[in-house]
């Protein structure tokens, strides 16, 4: 089972009736949001600010693996750049990602968060599959980083939890995911890609 999120679906959620829950919603994204401030703040390059912020979301959930892709500024290609896994870190990578039949690429040109649970029947290509799925991943997660308006990446998310990702679906993380793009732009052109 997997959640896609469409452009009309935010717009309508975004201005369907108000919510009772809203204001906790908006006390868990502001909490959140402090929580990470200092992993934002001290991290000098774009490897340490990776790995100390999946490090501080892992806090939060059972993250199996998180991938960072970043849009080329030469050949505006996607490039997973660094991957931590549960016991390792491989940064200094520069594997571009082909476009056939790419999940990560249509996610990151929609814009939208991409959740999707027993992602058995992935809708990536091979690459994808290979980067991301592990035998006992029940939830996945796609979260496209910008600053402003432009895409510059994505970040990827894996869990054994099903449903583990529910407060990137609700919002509850975006906040935390627009200051990640902003402290990540200001790191990009030591990578030369």
């Amino acid at each position: 089972m997997s959640t896609h999120f469409k452009q009309d679906d935010i717009e309508s959620h975004k201005s369907g009736p108000p919510c009772a829950c809203g204001e906790n919603n908006d006390k868990i994204s502001g909490t959140l949001r402090r929580s990470f401030e200092s992993v934002l703040d001290e991290s000098s390059n774009v490897y340490k600010l990776f790995y100390s912020f999946t490090k501080k979301l892992s806090k939060f959930f059972s993250i199996t693996r998180a991938v960072l892709v970043v849009q080329s500024r030469r050949d505006a290609c996607l490039k997973v750049v660094a991957v931590r896994a549960k016991k390792s870190v491989r940064e200094g990578l520069t594997l571009t990602l082909p476009r056939k039949d790419s999940l990560l690429y249509r996610v990151f040109e929609e814009g939208i968060i991409y959740v999707e649970n027993y992602p058995g029947g992935f809708d990536g290509n091979f690459i994808e599959k290979k980067l991301l799925l592990e035998k006992d991943v029940n939830s996945l997660v796609v979260v496209p980083i910008t600053f402003g308006q432009t895409g510059r990446g994505l970040l990827c998310f894996t869990s054994p939890i099903l449903y583990a990702f529910g407060m990137f679906e609700e919002g509850h993380l975006e906040g935390v995911i627009e200051e990640f793009g902003l402290a990540l732009e200001g790191r990009l052109q030591t990578l030369n890609i």
